[in-house]
């Protein structure tokens, strides 16, 4: 049997079974990229530009989706995230504090000042003073640091109607 047929007609049928093979493999596998092609129809991303159809999204999506989900998606290395613009910067946690302290200051300065008339109007004494300004021990306690303690030690001296010793000054911190 194997006598009757020739080399062209085996080479032929080969051929002719390979290319029917290669054709159900391309219609089975590929026929949405075989669509596309067909109709003339690009990906959004391949072109840049899209027709604006559901169509064209739904399929924009789904070739996407394939693409991610192909062998899944990437793990980053550990201790390492993703983060958002608003979540990164290169301030530290001091800055953080100093900024929530600028309005604090000055309402500080400004109702000590008044304090200070306070005293001089109505002749208080130091004792007076040392005791209303236990009032203001928790805020000062709030906004304490090397520099403020310093520039609010100079302000009060300066302000108040007697004579403070620096022992007196340190008592108003603790």
């Amino acid at each position: 049997m194997l006598k009757q047929i020739t080399w062209q007609e085996f080479l032929l049928a080969a051929t002719l079974l390979t290319f029917l093979w290669y054709i159900s493999i391309i219609l089975l596998l590929f026929r949405k990229e075989l669509k596309r092609l067909l109709t003339g129809k690009k990906h959004g991303a391949e072109n840049g530009v899209r027709n604006g159809t559901k169509e064209d999204d739904l399929d924009a999506e789904q070739a996407k989706s394939v693409d991610d989900n192909l062998m899944g998606k990437t793990k980053l290395p550990e201790g390492m995230s993703v983060m958002g613009m608003e979540e990164f910067s290169f301030r530290k946690r001091d800055e953080e504090q100093k900024e929530k302290m600028l309005g604090s200051v000055p309402d500080l300065l400004e109702e000590m000042k008044q304090l200070f008339q306070i005293l001089k109007d109505e002749e208080g004494t130091k004792a007076d003073f040392l005791v209303l300004m236990d009032g203001f021990k928790p805020r000062l306690k709030a906004i304490r640091t090397d520099s403020n303690q310093q520039s609010l030690n100079e302000f009060i001296a300066r302000h108040a109607p007697f004579p403070l010793s620096e022992r007196e000054l340190e008592n108003l911190w603790e």
